[in-house]
C-alpha cells in the first residue's frame, strides 16, 4: 500500500462508475483496490493500513455467508486435502470444471464424512458489524454472488437466483444500490451479464490478470490477480504491467505449442 500510495493514484469503485459514465477522468496510473469474498481479516488488518495510507479499496462479498461460520466451499475440500482424506490436489480444479449439481453433491458428500470423522470445518465469517466497520470507514463492498459457485457451470435460472439473493441481501444491510460486481473464479456468462445490466451494475469484474481498461464491455473488465504472499517485486512487477503482458504472452506461446 505504500508502494500505490507513493507510485500511483488510487481511486475508488465510485470514481470508475463516473469514469465511465463520462462524468470525471480517472487520473493517469488510476489503481483500484479490491479484495474477493469478504473474508473478516480484509477489515482487521487491511483496514488500518488502507487508511493509513489514505487509499480507498472494494471488498466483494459472498452475501450467502454474512452472519455465519459457514466455509467457503474450496476451505471443505483443503481440509479433506490436508487430512489425507477423499481429497489431492487435482480435487479443486476438478470440481471447478464440474456442472454445479455434481459440484454440490460432491462437497456435501466431502463434509458430512469430515464430519462423521470428527473433522466438522466451520469458519469465522465477515459479520454484518465489520461490514458496516469498513463502510462506515468509507471503503465499498460488492456483490460476489450468494455461496461462489462457478457460475458458467450452473444452470441459466440459478445463476440469475445467485446474483439476486445477494443482490437483495447487501441491499438490506447497507440500505444503498449496489451497482459493484465480481465474478466468482472469473468465469464470465451471458445470464449473469444480463442480470447485472437489468439491476443497474455499472462494473463487473473479472479475474483474468490484465491491466483494466475503460473501453469495451464495463461488466466484464479485466482485473490483476495478486496473492497476499507476493513479495514486493512481484508485487511492482504487476502492477506496472510488465508481469501481465510476460504472463500473456506465455498463455499464447502455450496455445500455439498445443496446437
Amino acid at each position: 500500500m505504500i508502494h500505490l500510495a507513493e507510485a500511483y493514484h488510487p481511486v475508488s469503485g465510485g470514481d470508475v462508475l463516473e469514469a465511465l459514465a463520462g462524468e470525471r477522468p480517472l487520473p493517469d496510473l488510476a489503481v483500484w483496490v479490491t479484495f474477493d469474498d469478504g473474508r473478516p481479516d480484509v477489515v482487521e488488518n487491511a483496514l488500518p493500513a488502507l487508511q493509513h495510507r489514505k487509499i480507498p479499496a472494494t471488498l466483494f462479498v459472498v452475501a450467502g455467508v454474512v452472519d455465519t461460520t459457514e466455509p467457503f466451499w474450496w476451505e471443505i475440500i483443503e481440509k479433506a486435502e490436508s487430512t489425507g482424506t477423499m481429497a489431492n490436489s487435482a480435487t479443486l480444479g476438478l470440481l471447478k470444471r464440474a456442472p454445479d449439481e455434481e459440484r454440490r453433491a460432491q462437497i456435501s458428500y466431502i463434509s458430512e464424512q469430515l464430519t462423521t470423522m470428527g473433522w466438522p470445518v466451520s469458519a469465522r465469517q465477515l459479520t454484518s458489524t465489520e461490514l458496516h466497520q469498513w463502510l462506515d470507514a468509507g471503503m465499498e463492498i460488492g456483490n460476489h454472488s450468494w455461496d461462489h459457485p462457478c457460475l458458467d457451470r450452473c444452470p441459466a435460472d440459478a445463476q440469475v437466483e445467485q446474483i439476486d439473493r445477494a443482490h437483495e441481501k447487501l441491499s438490506g444491510l447497507t440500505g444503498d444500490q449496489i451497482r459493484l460486481f465480481a465474478y466468482p473464479n472469473r468465469n464470465f456468462s451471458k445470464p449473469v451479464d444480463d442480470e447485472l445490466r437489468r439491476l443497474n451494475y455499472g462494473v463487473g469484474l473479472l479475474f483474468d490478470h490484465r491491466i483494466a481498461k475503460l473501453g469495451g464491455n464495463p461488466l466484464a473488465m479485466s482485473r490483476l490477480r495478486i496473492d497476499s504472499q507476493a513479495p514486493l517485486p512481484r508485487f511492482r512487477a504487476i502492477v506496472s504491467g510488465g508481469h501481465p503482458a510476460l504472463f500473456a504472452t506465455h498463455r499464447r506461446v502455450s496455445a500455439l505449442v498445443r496446437r
